[in-house]
């Protein structure tokens, strides 16, 4: 194991312990015996741990997979400035910041289906067990995985939007 993969599984570790703790105490001062209390504690820190370990991995080969498409290394800076920023009256700088609009437009419309699926199934089952056992969680939970479900497309036209106002300071007309 190098040191990069032990150290996100310290930090991961560390969130799931405390995420264990923190629920379980919440549980049980809600009236929970302490059994039941445990394993629901339990169950979710091994989620949040796997969930952290799974996000660090993600975000580790989305940096890799930006800087071999690239050519250059993706730093906050240099996202900001292509998400955020008035294009550029540079040319060089302005290319840049499309290519890093092009580059996570294409990430984003690869996942908008599984996503939407996902999150769907997601919503249906925290519905049904709201039906099931009228709990405020599940209806909680339901919201949260519906709004999911509608940031996923709009994140994606507004990346379209950010494209297009590239491609218009370029000088370029987008036919769509």
């Amino acid at each position: 194991m190098n040191q990069r993969t032990r150290r996100d599984v310290i930090k991961a570790s560390t969130i799931g312990v405390l995420f264990a703790a923190f629920a379980g105490t919440v549980f049980w001062l809600w009236g929970q015996r302490l059994g039941p209390a445990m394993i629901g504690a339990t169950t979710g820190g091994v989620i949040v741990t796997v969930v952290v370990l799974w996000t660090d991995r993600l975000r580790r080969k989305t940096t890799s997979d930006a800087r071999q498409a690239l050519g250059f290394t993706l730093d906050r800076e240099i996202r900001r400035e292509a998400m955020r920023a008035p294009p550029s009256a540079d040319p060089v700088v302005r290319q840049r910041q499309l290519q890093v609009v092009n580059h996570f437009y294409g990430l984003m419309h690869r996942q908008v289906l599984r996503n939407s699926v996902i999150f769907s199934g997601c919503l249906a089952l925290q519905v049904f067990l709201a039906l099931l056992s009228s709990s405020p969680w599940f209806w909680g939970l339901a919201g949260w995985f519906a709004l999911l479900l509608l940031i996923t497309p709009l994140q994606l036209r507004s990346l379209r939007r950010r494209q297009q106002a590239l491609l218009a300071a370029e000088g370029v007309v987008s036919q769509s």
